[in-house]
This record gives C-alpha cells, sequence and structure tokens, in this order.
C-alpha cells in the first residue's frame, strides 16, 4: 500500500513568517496526518523544504517499505531533488541534504511538480497555521507528529526562534564512521561527448579523495550521492542508488553504494 504525500511551504515577506503544510493519506486516501507548523522566520524556499523534511519524518513513522509518492508545487525543490538544478543557495544546502539523507531510508519514492491548484489542501494548511500563529493539526493517526527543535521556553507567541534547526532523525547519529563507496559504472559513457574511457563493471572507490580516473562531469554527477551515502552509513538502511552522467548526451549510469566492512570472522579467511 502506498503513501501519498503532499506539502507546501510559505513565506508571508520572504523573508518572513513561515508554515509548512503536510497532507499524509494512503493510497485510499485516507488522511494519516494534515497539519500546518509554523516554522519561524524563513523564506518561500527554506519553507517549501522545511515541510518536505517534516513530510518525509512523518511518513518513515508509518512505514519505509511502503512505495512514497510526493507531491509538491515548488518547481524548484523537485527539479533540484531529482537533479536537474544544482543548489546554490547556501540556506537550502542544509535542508537539501536532510532530505536526502530521509529520502535514502525509503525502499521506493518519486517525486512530482503538480500546479498550485491541485495542492490546494497543503496551502490551505500552511495559511491556517499562518492565520491563528500556531501550529493546526487537523488529522493524526497514532505519534505521527513530526518534531520541531522545542522552542525556547522565553520566547512568546509573536517571538518565534529565526529559522529553528530541523534535527536529524535519531537514526542518523552525528558522530560516525565514514565507510567507503563504491561507484561502479553501470552504462559506459559514449565515445562521441565523452573522451574518457571505462567499460560497464568499472569500479571508483570514494573515502576520502575523488578516485583518480573519473571524469569531472561524472564527479560531479556521483559526488553529492556518495557523501550522503557516507553520512548514512552504518545505518541499517544503506541502498543503492542509481545517477546519470551531467555531460550532455554522456549515457553513463553509475551505481553507488556503501562498501560494507568485513565481518571479524571473515577477515580470518
Amino acid at each position: 500500500m502506498a503513501l501519498i504525500l503532499h506539502i507546501d511551504g510559505g513565506s508571508r515577506g520572504n523573508p518572513g513568517p513561515a508554515a509548512a503544510g503536510v497532507l499524509l493519506q494512503d493510497d485510499h486516501g485516507q488522511s494519516l496526518l494534515e497539519g500546518g507548523f509554523l516554522l519561524g522566520t524563513l523564506t518561500n524556499n527554506q519553507a517549501e523544504y522545511s515541510a518536505l523534511v517534516l513530510g518525509l519524518r512523518a511518513a518513515s513513522r508509518v512505514s519505509l517499505d511502503r512505495p512514497l509518492s510526493i507531491f509538491s508545487d515548488s518547481e524548484l525543490l523537485v527539479r533540484q531533488l531529482l537533479g536537474n538544478y544544482r543548489v546554490k543557495s547556501h540556506d537550502l544546502k542544509p535542508l537539501f541534504e536532510d532530505a536526502q539523507r530521509l529520502l535514502l531510508q525509503f525502499k521506493s519514492w518519486t517525486i512530482q511538480h503538480i500546479p498550485r491548484e491541485d495542492n490546494e489542501a497543503a496551502d490551505a494548511l500552511v495559511n491556517s497555521a499562518l492565520d491563528c500563529d500556531e501550529d493546526v493539526v487537523n488529522v493524526q493517526v497514532g505519534d505521527l507528529l513530526p518534531t520541531l527543535t522545542p522552542r525556547s521556553e522565553t520566547s512568546t507567541k509573536h517571538s518565534k526562534p529565526t529559522a529553528p534547526p530541523l534535527p536529524l532523525p535519531t537514526s542518523f547519529p552525528d558522530q560516525r564512521k565514514n565507510y567507503p563507496v563504491v561507484v561502479r559504472v553501470e552504462h559506459a559513457p559514449t565515445h562521441d561527448p565523452c573522451s574518457v574511457s571505462y567499460p560497464t563493471g568499472t569500479e571508483f572507490t570514494f573515502e576520502d579523495v575523488i578516485p583518480a580516473g573519473l571524469c569531472i562531469h561524472a564527479a560531479a554527477a556521483v559526488l553529492n550521492t556518495v557523501v550522503q551515502l557516507q553520512q548514512n552509513s552504518g545505518s541499517s538502511a544503506n541502498p543503492s542508488v542509481s545517477v546519470k552522467c551531467t555531460h550532455p548526451n554522456c549515457q553513463a549510469v553509475f551505481k553507488i553504494a556503501i562498501k560494507q566492512p568485513l565481518a571479524d570472522s571473515q577477515k580470518d579467511h
């Protein structure tokens, strides 16, 4: 059974008071979570990403094995998550990285850009929270409420912290050994656009530096995913991710996965 996640974020002032709208449903249209959440002072784009992070946290509490379909009316967010646009804003990079780490937990997910009129329910949750100047939760099944960093005891209703940090889920400790990550050529590059030749099956191992022999376009395509997998290393969910080269018409495809260390019993043989 699939999970359907509609998200929206908005800021009145850009930057200004911001809120996130999260609508999580099962594939029968039954709502599991409908909530609008105050975020403090953020830009519109930060609010959109914050809504995604909160929605992914809620979905992860339902199931990591069920397919997750994400819908957003932010073309920037969707294209950045799909790798079509680079994340240039320093304000968005931490939220983008949080979202990627969360997405790596799910066995299967898709994200789609939709028109604003098809995202009215999530947009209404944003405006409801901003109008009421407090979190508004219409539906909550079980313990699905995503958690923000607790607000200061001294903050008032009209004095909320600016850009409150969205902490990583507990399954991703801050301190952890980073395992090597292997990038394997699943589809060799075509010869016309690419001067580098490596056949299907070639492997490059990333540790602390970029391995020799990988072209600059391929390195740019895989590097962010490599870093995310390293930060996720050691958790119970270590998926493989397929990435295409960024060079036009290259056609090269790389499969990226953590290289798990041998168990002590295997090292002796």
